[in-house]
């Protein structure tokens, strides 16, 4: 690879002389001026302590009770898959490893707090289906229930949920949604007729890492002259046509094929060819619930003018098309484009990049949008479920709660140092960025429950750079429509 990178740089280096005009009006090198949420770098014994005594502190908040031993059952993986390793539950001790230690300390609290024993019950991974089998076997079984299911959003939804084994968290007065440790966007998009089966947040570690995000390379930023970007999103002008500015024909035929592949430069990476994410960033849904009733919102005028105007920026040269997972990691990772968008999670396989990069929220669709918007990644992405067969739901509700809101100053801090963790220095305005991408995480619910195939049409339509997506739309809203009204029907 290091000849390879050799060629790239040389490439690069007399493609400066064309390079389109410089972009203006931000601040400009690594350090960004991070405005309110400039904070001073702390050594790790500082940020240790203050985070112990936030702990400590919201813990009090919560009336002390004595449940006399009670075995509080928890189900999860640690895995997603054979590689994303996301740990939600701690080893017997402290190993030394940040989140490890974080978590078994949270835990250590909890129990002692309310004379319980948390008990773990680990699963391969989500991906293989091995826990959701684990519930319902649980489940049908009538055996000793989990209190808390920590499961992948895209295998809980369908099955768990889907076939009636949650319990409705409106329902658990010993819950409190309206906390900072509870996604409020969760609350907002899922709850369906005033029923909310699932809930996210704070409660693992796993929120930090479902985020869809970009990655920029802050070397060849630095060749291409190019403002590094912070500052844009902190002022809220970091829109998808400034990316427009810095992408466009920035493509470099490595090879001379006269074609750009996965062994070329481009200008934009997207993971595994997927572009709907735009689309969603730029506060659009594909459906709504109107008076519980389904109204398809991708098919108006607004979204129409959005898609295509994604389809002009996104769908030239200057991006890759391939459809390989990690065809756009590795090329970003060996120095063969700007940005790259990808699943938080991924961003492990970056961590022996030899060049530095930053982060950035996906862009605004325009500047008046008055929030930055952060598609969920349904694989990694977990929900915390409460089996309907709980035997004490005010007691497990009250165990929940403070499982969350411990987990907001323990081991979610750590889960955001080891995501950032790289061979270069650390980057206070990354993390920033990071911190921003995962609480503005949103919800399309037909897309998360998959009863829709209308977010892909689009997605093929921006990639492709096709423009016959309302027909494509309008042949399947009927469909469309009756799968989600027999999904509600069945979640009842």
């Amino acid at each position: 690879m290091y000849s390879l990178s050799i060629k790239i740089r040389s490439l690069i280096y007399a493609s400066l002389l064309l390079a389109s005009t410089i972009l203006a009006g931000c601040h400009s090198g690594v350090e960004g001026d991070t405005s309110t949420f400039e904070q001073e770098e702390k050594d790790v014994t500082t940020v240790e302590t203050v985070a112990a005594e936030d702990a400590s502190s919201v813990l009090a908040s919560f009336e002390r009770k004595n449940y006399d031993g009670y075995s509080f059952r928890v189900l999860c993986t640690n895995y997603y898959n054979a590689y994303i390793f996301v740990q939600q539950a701690p080893d017997d001790v402290e190993n030394g490893e940040p989140v490890n230690d974080a978590l078994y300390r949270r835990d250590r609290m909890l129990s002692e707090y309310y004379d319980i024993d948390l008990k773990y019950t680990i699963e391969q991974n989500d991906y293989d289906g091995s826990l959701v089998s684990t519930a319902k076997n649980n489940l049908l079984a009538d055996e000793v229930g989990f209190d808390l299911i920590l499961s992948s959003i895209g295998q809980a939804l369908p099955q768990l949920i889907g076939e009636g084994y949650a319990y409705d968290f409106n329902q658990v007065d010993s819950i409190d949604l309206t906390k900072e440790w509870w996604n409020k966007n969760v609350v907002k998009d899922l709850t369906i007729n005033g029923k909310l089966h699932m809930a996210t947040g704070d409660i693992t570690t796993r929120s930090v890492v479902a985020s869809w995000l970009m990655a920029f390379n802050k070397e060849l930023f630095d060749e291409y002259q190019i403002d590094i970007p912070y500052q844009m999103v902190y002022d809220g002008k970091w829109t998808i046509d400034r990316l427009s500015e810095i992408i466009k024909d920035r493509q470099i035929d490595l090879d001379g094929d006269s074609k750009i592949t996965k062994d070329d430069f481009v200008g934009l990476a997207p993971e595994g060819g997927t572009f709907w994410i735009y689309y969603t960033a730029g506060g659009l849904t594909t459906v709504e619930l109107k008076d519980s009733t389904p109204v398809i919102t991708c098919m108006s005028q607004k979204s129409y003018d959005a898609i295509d105007k994604m389809i002009s920026i996104l769908s030239g040269d200057h991006t890759l098309k391939m459809k390989e997972v990690y065809d756009a990691n590795n090329m970003f990772k060996n120095d063969q484009a700007l940005f790259l968008s990808c699943a938080a999670c991924d961003l492990s396989f970056l961590r022996e990049m030899e060049s530095e990069y930053g982060l950035l929220p996906l862009p605004k669709l325009s500047e008046n949008q008055e929030s930055y918007y952060t598609p969920v990644n349904t694989g990694v992405g977990t929900a915390a479920i409460i089996p309907i067969n709980v035997s004490d739901i005010d007691k497990t509700g009250t165990i929940i709660d403070t499982y969350a809101a411990l987990s907001r100053y323990t081991s979610m801090i750590a889960q955001y140092e080891t995501t950032m963790q790289q061979k270069q220095a650390r980057d206070e305005d990354s993390i920033q960025m990071l911190k921003l991408a995962v609480e503005s995480v949103t919800y399309d619910f037909s897309a998360v429950y998959g009863w829709s195939s209308l977010i892909g049409i689009i997605n093929e339509s921006i990639k492709n750079g096709t423009n016959n997506y309302a027909s494509e739309l309008e042949a399947v809203s009927k469909k469309t429509i009756y799968a989600i009204e027999d999904g509600i029907l069945s979640i009842g």
